[in-house]
């Protein structure tokens, strides 16, 4: 079983449910610790999301259910290959734009 200190605790306290074991909690889960690790993750990975923001690229909530997530996918990846074809087969006669 894991415990959560907010949404999960142990019914018996300090104590494990199932085997009355001691429960402990990691040096890493320290709120200074993940406060921390939160603050590297925002400085490191900002670069990162101002580079991509300003590019043409296909945006896709990944916070929904996996269904929809995945249905926007396939949409997006069927019209990338429609595009894609589109392209080859007008090469040789015009251009052809997609977004």
């Amino acid at each position: 079983m894991v415990y959560n200190l907010i949404s999960r605790p142990s019914l018996r306290g300090a104590r494990c449910e199932n085997d009355g074991g001691l429960l402990v909690e990691r040096d890493d889960d320290a709120e200074a610790v993940v406060l921390r690790r939160l603050d590297a993750f925002e400085a490191t990975s900002a670069p990162l999301f101002d580079y991509y923001r300003g590019r043409d690229f296909h945006r896709i909530d990944g916070d929904r259910a996996l269904d929809s997530v995945a249905a926007e996918l396939l949409e997006v990846a069927a019209g990338d290959a429609l595009c894609m074809n589109a392209q080859a087969d007008a090469a040789t006669t015009s251009r052809v734009l997609c977004a």
